[in-house]
Formats: C-alpha cells, structure tokens, sequence
C-alpha cells in the first residue's frame, strides 16, 4: 500500500502543487520577470558590441 501512495505522490500532477501553495505560484511568476529582463538585456548588450564582431 505505501508503495502505491508514493507512486501516486509522484506521478500527480504538478499544477495542482501550484495552485495549493500559492507562494510559489508567486515564485514562478517572479522567476519568469527576471528572466525576460535578463534576456533582454542580454539582448542590448549582443546588439550594441554587434559592430565589433563585424569586419
């Protein structure tokens, strides 16, 4: 029995631990900000040093 109560425990679905715990719902929205500011600077930084890299 307890075999099978780990099994379920890791084969659910993991939106619904989202959703009852919602401070890393909060987590996961603050993760995606940062990583669209990081990408975007990454991306200014690529474009402005663009005309060393070309000959």
């Amino acid at each position: 029995m307890k075999k099978y109560a780990i099994n379920q425990r890791i084969h659910r679905d993991p939106t619904t631990y989202f959703k009852s715990h919602p401070i890393l719902e909060v987590l996961k929205y603050i993760a995606i900000i940062i990583g669209s500011y990081a990408i975007s600077k990454l991306e200014e930084f690529v474009n402005k040093h663009d005309d060393t890299t070309k000959e």
